[in-house]
């Protein structure tokens, strides 16, 4: 398998999904019954539940690390014989990979976002 060429396939089909952060306060009264993504969105944004994402790059730039970590996860579950383990915050790598699909050689994945 070649590692460089999947990632940058998978990498490709990444779009950004975090859209703000969740504060448990609001004025939603529960249980509430929610048809799908767009109208979960739509009432917890409207019920107050929503902060917007922060403006400043470093901030932003950590929520979409892991955001892409956990998308990458996602879908090296779909591959045969790859295996990963994730990396804790503030520590390198992001995710290390390993696995028959890689002939048994370990690869560091680090991510990184700048504007």
């Amino acid at each position: 398998m070649d590692i460089i060429k999947w990632l940058r396939e998978t990498c490709a089909e990444y779009t950004v999904a975090p859209a703000a952060v969740f504060q448990k306060t609001g004025k939603i009264e529960w249980p509430i019954t929610i048809k799908d993504e767009a109208d979960l969105y739509a009432r917890l944004r409207d019920g107050g539940h929503f902060l917007p994402l922060p403006k400043e790059p470093a901030a932003l730039a950590n929520i979409l690390e892991v955001s892409i970590c956990d998308f990458l996860i996602r879908r090296i579950t779909d591959v045969p014989g790859l295996d990963y383990a994730r990396g804790s915050e503030r520590h390198y790598p992001d995710l290390e990979l390993t696995g028959p699909a890689l002939g048994g050689k370990f690869y560091a994945v680090d991510i990184k976002v700048a504007q």
